[in-house]
């Protein structure tokens, strides 16, 4: 974990798309801190937990297709634009008769569906 110089909250890990490189970003006073990429300190895996009340509250950045710890399918097809390709994962559910829904993001677009469908 790193801290923020000026304020001491925690930085956020983010991409630099520019420079190709990954940065650490404060939420509060928007301070970023560039990362040694010949330094094997300066390496962080990251979890998020999305908590929500229903599915309906639910959110999917477009980003998530180059998360490359996901799983992928060729055997998704979109609704949307028809392309075979999407990455797959999990909610976390809370009650048993929701359990082991999947939420599938279409490579092309960024479409996603829960379970399969639309």
């Amino acid at each position: 974990m790193k801290f923020c110089s000026e304020c001491r909250n925690l930085l956020d890990p983010e991409e630099d798309k520019e420079r190709r490189q990954l940065v650490f970003r404060c939420k509060r006073c928007n301070i970023k801190e560039a990362t040694d990429p010949d330094s094997a300190a300066e390496n962080t895996i990251e979890r998020r937990n999305i908590n929500y009340e229903s599915k309906e509250e639910v959110f999917i950045r477009r980003e998530i297709v180059e998360d490359n710890t996901l799983s992928r399918t060729k055997d998704h097809e979109c609704p949307k634009c028809r392309y075979r390709g999407a990455v797959f994962f999990q909610l976390p559910e809370k009650s048993t008769d929701q359990a082991m829904t999947l939420v599938f993001v279409c490579e092309n677009c960024g479409h996603w569906v829960r379970g399969g469908r639309d």
